[in-house]
Order: C-alpha cells, then structure tokens, then sequence
C-alpha cells in the first residue's frame, strides 16, 4: 500500500471509491469544481494501483478543513484513515497552517475517535448539519 497524491484526473475514482455510503457526499462536478479552485488537495491510499481510501483537505489563508475521509470497507482497521489524516495534517502543517476545522456525524464513533486520536478537540455542534436530520460535531486541532 502506498499514499499517493490526487488531481482532478482522479475525481471519477473518488466518486467511485465512496458512491452509495455517502448520501451527504460529493458528486464529481463538486470534486472537479473544487480542484480547479486550487485549494482543494486529496491524498489517496491504493493497493496495486486501485484506490481503497483517500482524504480532501481545502486550505484557506488561516485555517484547513478536512472535507472527508473514506476507506473502503474491505480495507478497514488497517489503519488507513490514520495514514491519510497523518498525511494531511503534515501537508498542511508544511503550508504553515496552524489550525485545522472537520465535521463529523455524531453518530460516528470510529471516526470521532480518530480524530480524537490525531489531537482533534470537540468544539461545537451544529444541529441537524446533514441531510438525515443528524447533528455534526465540529472539531478542531491547533499546533
């Protein structure tokens, strides 16, 4: 396995990698949208050559945001998802952000615990954040 960094030119693997687990996700348009911004950056997990996890990361001139995380579900408890957020918080850490925001469905407990993992502090809620009525928590990790 080996992380990789992704373009544009993989947005139809992305989409692929998480469509139907995600009803809240994004769709390509909004991923190829997002790229051409310019801050939006993904790093992907691939196993010979398929893509089985991968991270979105937006920056912005004082925070990032980690957009989503996925594994696909034959690769899970690997570790993966702590492979792609180490990645991350390192890529923005080398573009000098100190700050680093996600939302997570409440009801997520192995991600939550991840993030909790990676330094991430619960700050806030926001109420009824996705489309199933669910509430987000927000958290935050500084340096």
């Amino acid at each position: 396995m080996k992380v990789v960094e992704l373009s544009i030119l993989d947005a139809s693997r992305i989409i692929c990698l998480y469509e139907g687990d995600f009803s809240d996700g994004w769709n390509k348009d909004m991923l190829v949208s997002a790229f051409n911004e310019g801050r939006f950056h993904a790093f992907g997990m691939e196993e010979k050559g398929e893509l089985i996890g991968f991270i979105g990361i937006t920056l912005s001139a004082d925070f990032a945001d980690i957009e989503s995380v996925y594994v696909d579900k034959n690769f899970r408890r690997q570790k993966i998802a702590n492979t792609l957020v180490d990645k991350a918080l390192n890529f923005i850490c080398e573009k000098g952000l100190n700050k680093t925001l996600l939302e997570v469905k409440e009801t997520n407990e192995n991600a939550i615990a991840l993030y909790e993992k990676a330094g991430f502090k619960r700050i806030s809620i926001r109420k009824k954040y996705y489309q199933d009525g669910s509430n987000a928590i927000i958290m935050a990790r500084e340096i």
